[in-house]
């Protein structure tokens, strides 16, 4: 009851009164995880990192496979600047929980510090797909990050999946213009030869046709390549401008 009041609090971010909860809990049971780990976040967001770290690590003690604790303990030292001790509780925390989207920010950040940009990309895009329906900061819950830099971090996801998109759009609307030349060319051979009486009417037209369908075919298909990356562009356009509210 006690942990269930914190923590109703701690959502509402009244972390002041969070903490008195979790420490009723705890006078009642000392080893409680969530009381551990819910006066660990009170005290975090209040700025009592010590505190908060202390928590995280009873909650530890109290149960070795504490995910949760793990992914508050990893999120804190990604705070703390303790880069390569926050990757490895954050991958134990996604090890066991890969749904963990905080964790996955977290571990997402401390790449981008570390200058690991693709990883820290590739990461994010996964965190997306867990929350296909919101994008924002609201999709994670309470998060130690501010807002705009979780909003920049999935901005720089988004456009580095339409580069990639439009990079594989470009090759194809090149192979469809290399089989357009390459079937023109073979028309005009055609039509040489039937000047040249090499190819009857009969057999050039038979011929003739059949190239004819091949290149409107590949024109088709050049034609939606050319639409979906319009499209695309569009829709890029839009979610920068909403993310960036």
């Amino acid at each position: 009851l006690f942990t269930n009041k914190g923590n109703a609090f701690l959502r509402e971010q009244n972390f002041h009164k969070a903490l008195k909860w979790f420490e009723l809990a705890l006078k009642k049971n000392p080893n409680h995880g969530g009381a551990l780990r819910g006066k660990g976040l009170a005290s975090l967001y209040l700025g009592k990192m010590k505190d908060a770290m202390k928590k995280f690590d009873e909650a530890l003690m109290s149960d070795k496979n504490d995910e949760m604790a793990m992914s508050n303990k990893g999120t804190l030292l990604s705070m703390m600047n303790k880069n390569k001790e926050a990757i490895f509780y954050l991958n134990e925390a996604i090890k066991r929980d890969p749904t963990d989207v905080s964790a996955m920010i977290a571990k997402a950040i401390v790449l981008e510090k570390l200058k690991q940009d693709n990883d820290s990309l590739k990461i994010l895009e996964n965190a997306e797909k867990i929350e296909p329906e919101n994008k924002g900061a609201a999709a994670f819950g309470l998060t130690v990050f501010p807002k705009s830099v979780i909003l920049e971090l999935l901005k720089r996801a988004n456009e580095a999946r339409q580069r990639r998109k439009r990079k594989k759009l470009d090759k194809a609307k090149g192979m469809a213009d290399e089989e357009i030349n390459k079937l023109r060319a073979l028309r005009q051979a055609l039509v040489e030869k039937n000047l040249a009486g090499i190819y009857s009417d009969e057999i050039f037209k038979e011929q003739n046709v059949t190239i004819e369908k091949k290149i409107i075919a590949a024109q088709a298909a050049k034609n939606d390549v050319v639409v979906d990356r319009y499209n695309m562009e569009e829709i890029v356009a839009f979610v920068k401008e909403k993310l960036s509210d």
